[in-house]
């Protein structure tokens, strides 16, 4: 066992808040921690409310994908050659992927702002 496994494990970790131990959210959300990492990830879910609510979305997320995949579930016929296509176009040229502008309420007293016309 390492220096750092047993502060780990008595909880005696000297490092900052959430030093390098937010990397390990997405695999906790997985159960792909191993005990030492879990005590270190729990410590930090229980002072930091930002990082509890992001590896609850994590679960979440997990929890749908495995629900898709367990259903049979499967892609759109041609999704992987759209995916594909856009990831082979050079880097400048991608179709933006924003939606329009909001519509503002006249109530709000917020004056919209006009994009500038294209120079193409």
């Amino acid at each position: 066992m390492t220096e750092r496994d047993r502060s780990d494990e008595m909880g005696t970790d000297d490092t900052g808040p959430g030093d390098d131990v937010e990397s390990l959210l997405g695999a906790y959300a997985v159960d792909a921690v191993d005990e030492v990492e879990r005590r270190r990830v729990e410590r930090l879910l229980a002072t930091d409310a930002d990082r509890r609510a992001e590896a609850d979305r994590l679960a979440t997320a997990a929890d749908h994908l495995a629900e898709a995949a367990s259903s049979g579930t499967t892609a759109p016929p041609g999704l992987w050659d759209a995916i594909a296509a856009r990831i082979d176009e050079p880097t400048g040229t991608a179709r933006p992927t924003t939606s329009p502008a909001p519509a503002v309420s006249p109530s709000s007293g917020a004056v919209p702002i006009q994009s500038a016309p294209s120079r193409r």
